[in-house]
């Protein structure tokens, strides 16, 4: 996978997270089976695939420290392009 597709992926899993009140992966890892199909499935296989390869700094993505919120934006003069907020 391109490395601005993966970027934009892992954006999208934070903020999916966040929507469904998983703020970390302490929050995460308890959740019943009924909680987990509230997640859309787009995000559901990636975000269980991503926490069961328990890589340090991709963890770290999905539920940075404090009230950090990252958002990825597609710039339109080069299509791969993007802008990282961290916010």
């Amino acid at each position: 996978m391109p490395r601005h597709v993966r970027l934009a992926q892992l954006a999208a899993c934070h903020g999916h997270l966040r929507y469904h009140g998983r703020g970390s992966l302490r929050a995460h890892r308890p959740a019943t089976p009924e909680q987990l199909t509230r997640l859309r499935p787009t995000y559901r296989a990636p975000i269980r695939d991503l926490v069961d390869a328990a890589d340090p700094d991709v963890l770290l993505a999905l539920w940075p420290p404090g009230d950090v919120t990252l958002l990825v934006a597609r710039l339109t003069i080069d299509p791969v392009a993007r802008l990282l907020s961290a916010s």
